[in-house]
């Protein structure tokens, strides 16, 4: 044997798969024909309960939680609640040993139907899923008889923080009196991430958007929003304030309370909510590995091990109004009023940057209306829209998420409408890291060095020190001390003198 390598192992996290899929739902109600008259909208929330990954399947199981506002046989405007489960299974095929993989859920479609007799309640939940593989990987230090040439790296590594539930109770009062909650939707948004020492601080925000019927005759469905802070703090032992954190938020459960003071009028509206919060952190390391190596004894051959990892590099947060006009599928009666707008939604239809980041996309929303006889009614807008962010990210990777705080529609003509929202975008931004080093290293034959006590060679043009060195099976300290005068890159009109001691035998 005439090698003998030495290595460190490290270990790295990349993204392997992103998944798109999409899972069905369905709920019967107690509620019959005879009540409903007409359905005037589905709110829907979906709750992830759990996923896993085998080599060659994934599957992820939740809970959907639907409201639905009906308009009553007896022309009143009521609300009925209800949930069901749900699971899906996918194929999938893995060559990695250690597959981890992060699940978000979105409600795409929910609607209901009087089918056999009884209110049916139907939900189309999404799910985006990243795979991540965790491997092992032996990189070259140096060794016996090995000339090594090191280069200072960085490695990455990820740690997953345990997830954690915020409790959120808050309390606001409206200046009238309330009947009910007929919608209700809630999104919980992440506005920074950052380390402190041992821990993973996550600042974030609460959107609360509820459709409400005045408690009075011929009461009006009027939305409230509101905005509520939170700050939770993760426990994350190796954590320090120079780690970069990625959060990410959703809602586990909500309950809405309202107490109505008769002699005053006003509403005392109760909030409870769960917030589950994810979050992972990374820590950079210097070290210092084999670039190139190669025995003046035998030759060596090596695998190399090739890594890419992304960072979070920043984070930021837009406020914009955005907005749009849209058409009526079927058009309005004359004497229409539009109460309110519920239930809105954002999708981002196009995210590019250049200097700024252009984003286009479509808002909806769920109108509720007044005929000219006092009818409740409700029809569903949906409006494109585009917007600039002020941001530079320059050459690091991107993504945009969206929410909705506020959402009001206007009626232009029987035929059209305007949408306009009040949307908050946060920007994340990833700074790209790779390392390509020498892997394991295996020895070939002897080679046969040259007897001669003196050699000339003439170089390459661009040829630098190390390439010299390799080429001529010298060590590099040895060709610059019999080289002194060597500038490098060589221009290739260079003499290279290599000396040897000359082999006598007695």
């Amino acid at each position: 044997m005439f090698i003998e390598p030495r290595y460190q192992e490290f270990v790295c996290k990349n993204q392997i798969k992103k998944l798109i899929s999409e899972t069905n739902a369905e709920c019967k109600t107690a509620l019959t024909g005879e009540e409903v008259a007409k359905i005037l909208g589905v709110s829907a929330h979906a709750v992830l309960t759990g996923e896993e990954v085998t080599a060659d399947q994934f599957r992820y199981g939740g809970r959907v939680l639907f409201c639905v506002a009906y308009l009553s046989t007896d022309g009143t405007v009521r609300k009925a609640e209800c949930g069901a489960e749900f699971s899906n299974s996918v194929k999938v095929e893995f060559a990695e040993e250690k597959v981890s993989c992060r699940t978000t859920l979105e409600v795409t479609r929910a609607t209901a139907e009087i089918s056999g007799g009884i209110l049916i309640v139907h939900g189309v939940i999404g799910a985006e899923t990243c795979f991540y593989a965790e491997k092992s990987a032996k990189a070259l230090v140096d060794g016996e008889n090995l000339i090594v040439k090191k280069c200072g790296v960085k490695t990455v590594k990820e740690t997953k923080c345990k997830t954690s539930v915020y409790p959120l109770e808050e309390d606001f009062e409206l200046n009238y009196p309330v009947g009910d909650v007929i919608l209700h939707s809630a999104k919980a948004i992440i506005t920074a991430s950052q380390c402190g020492v041992g821990t993973v601080i996550c600042d974030g925000e609460l959107i609360l958007s509820v459709a409400v019927l005045q408690k009075i005759e011929n009461s009006d469905i009027l939305k409230e929003t509101r905005v509520f802070p939170f700050r939770m703090e993760t426990e994350a032992e190796d954590a320090l304030p120079a780690f970069p954190a990625d959060c990410e938020a959703s809602v586990k459960g909500l309950s809405i309370g309202i107490n109505v003071d008769e002699s005053t009028g006003k509403s005392a509206v109760h909030v409870n909510a769960e917030i589950v919060i994810d979050g992972r952190y990374f820590e950079e390391n210097e070290a210092e590995f084999a670039a190139d190596c190669y025995s003046p004894q035998c030759e060596v051959s090596f695998v190399r091990n090739s890594v890419t990892a992304e960072i979070p590099s920043g984070e930021r947060m837009f406020e914009k109004r955005v907005g749009g006009r849209g058409a009526f599928l079927n058009g309005l009666e004359a004497g229409t009023r539009l109460m309110c707008c519920a239930d809105e939604k954002i999708t981002l239809t196009s995210v590019t940057a250049t200097d700024s980041i252009a984003v286009e996309g479509v808002l909806e929303a769920t109108a509720f209306c007044k005929d000219i006889d006092g009818k409740v009614f409700s029809v569903s807008l949906e409006a494109p829209f585009s917007s600039t962010l002020e941001f530079d990210v320059g050459d690091d990777s991107y993504r945009v998420d969206a929410a909705v705080c506020e959402c009001n529609g206007k009626i232009t003509s029987l035929e059209t409408f305007d949408l306009e929202a009040l949307v908050k975008f946060r920007v994340h931004t990833y700074r790209k890291t790779s390392l390509s080093v020498v892997g394991e290293v295996e020895e070939g034959e002897e080679k046969k060095i040259p007897s001669a006590a003196l050699s000339v060679y003439i170089p390459i043009e661009g040829e630098e020190l190390w390439d010299v060195s390799k080429r001529l099976n010298a060590c590099p300290d040895a060709v610059s001390a019999m080289n002194p005068d060597l500038t490098y890159p060589l221009e290739g009109k260079e003499r290279i003198v290599i000396y040897r001691q000359e082999k006598k035998e007695y």
